[in-house]
């Protein structure tokens, strides 16, 4: 995508949990450049089970 990418043109990146910090640090900003992230923006959903041992792990990340 970063070859192809025109300078004004933008990426919106869609994980969960598992990954988000993996792809931020290890390929984002190795790829894009650390100055380069504009914004994260939470996706939070409320469907699913109740943990009595964590928090609930309801929402999702957006890089862009």
């Amino acid at each position: 995508m970063h070859r192809i990418l025109k300078s004004t043109g933008s990426i919106f990146l869609h994980c969960d949990w598992h990954a988000n910090a993996y792809i931020r640090v290890y390929i984002l900003d190795k790829v894009f450049g650390e100055k380069n992230l504009i914004n994260e923006i939470i996706w939070g959903y409320n469907t699913g089970g109740v943990s009595k041992n964590l928090f609930g792990r309801k929402h999702d990340l957006i890089w862009f």
